[in-house]
């Protein structure tokens, strides 16, 4: 399971890169503001300057460093149930770990559809639905693992 874990952890990293290259691959095609906010529809109502575009690609290369960091050190941040004793802490530990991982890759392909999101809406004025669902069924995603990860860990303590 450790070789599947570091793989997740790999992916997620190699995304935010790819995220970053594709910003900077962008950049020189952008308009001099940018969408950087949407409503429910999809449509962005909220402008700003061409720059903006590194702020997510940068957001997603921290938050993927520091949990990857997280992972390496479990047991100074993983909030864990407590017990009495610690019956089967390797065993939830490992599963937080697997939550963690798979939350980290979520979480940076959330960022890059975002970003393409950023950029198709920057070229036109057309709501691009289409993307808006994938990142709604991302955050679905992250919320249905927690809550699986989460009950079956509250099982073991």
């Amino acid at each position: 399971m450790k070789t599947h874990n570091n793989t997740l952890v790999f992916f997620a990293i190699l995304i935010a890169i790819i995220n970053l290259v594709y910003a900077s691959y962008s950049f020189s095609n952008l308009p001099a503001t940018i969408p950087i906010h949407f409503g429910i529809d999809g449509k962005p109502n909220g402008w700003g300057e061409k720059y903006t575009i590194f702020f997510i690609p940068l957001i997603n290369l921290a938050l993927v460093g520091f949990m990857a960091s997280v992972r390496k050190n479990p047991f100074s941040y993983l909030n864990l149930p407590i017990t009495k004793s610690n019956n089967n802490l390797e065993e939830r530990v490992k599963l937080g770990r697997q939550l963690l991982d798979l939350i980290i890759v979520s979480i940076s392909a959330l960022f890059f559809f975002i970003e393409l999101h950023i950029v198709k809406s920057s070229h036109s004025p057309i709501s691009s639905n289409g993307i808006f669902v994938i990142i709604v069924t991302i955050v679905v995603a992250i919320l249905g693992l927690s809550a699986y990860y989460t009950n079956k860990i509250n099982k073991l303590a």
